[in-house]
């Protein structure tokens, strides 16, 4: 937030403040409303309450304006502690460490990865076609196992769970030579 906003933001919660401080004191009949609409009454002094009304309408224009603006600045990550300060891994980082480590492995494609945050671990789910001639269980254990240790040992981040899903089989064209 700039600090054009933060300013206005503050005399609008400190104007928004009053307002309530003054509804709880006619609730409680401590502040006599009549007496009080009398103040607005004076002659001559129309245009102040004119300006500090359209300065209100401004500042709820700008506040409305900023939010719809904002961009999404916040990325998807876990904080680590390190005596130093925090560090920051992305989501998108852990799921190209993920294709990284799962092209090491032969009888499988990579299709799309996910990840989540489970408390303070993180959970995997790898999409993967693999080729017709592997054991499916093997390999996808294998690639599991893979993962799980190289993303803690790469990031210091700690898996909570990493879900292989086989969404296809490869087509795998060998080329005939005659």
């Amino acid at each position: 937030m700039k600090l054009v906003d933060k300013t206005l933001l503050m005399i609008f919660i400190i104007i928004i403040m009053a307002l309530s401080i003054l509804f709880i004191g006619f609730g409680f009949n401590l502040v006599d409303p009549y007496k009080f609409i009398k103040i607005f009454q004076l002659k001559g002094q129309n245009y102040i309450y004119s300006v500090a009304g359209i300065l209100l309408i401004i500042s709820c224009i700008i506040f409305i304006m900023s939010e719809l603006n904002k961009k999404s600045d916040s990325v998807a990550s876990i904080i680590l502690t390190s005596n130093y300060g925090n560090i920051s891994v992305s989501f998108n980082t852990i799921a190209n460490l993920v294709e990284k480590k799962a092209r090491t492995h032969d009888g499988i494609n990579t299709q799309k990865i996910y990840v989540s945050k489970v408390k303070e671990k993180i959970s995997i789910s790898i999409d993967v076609t693999v080729s017709p001639d592997v054991n499916i269980p093997e390999v996808a254990e294998k690639l599991q196992k893979d993962v799980k240790s190289y993303i803690e040992n790469t990031t210091a981040v700690y898996i909570d769970s990493i879900k292989v899903n086989v969404v296809n089989l490869s087509s795998t064209l060998k080329m005939r030579v005659e």
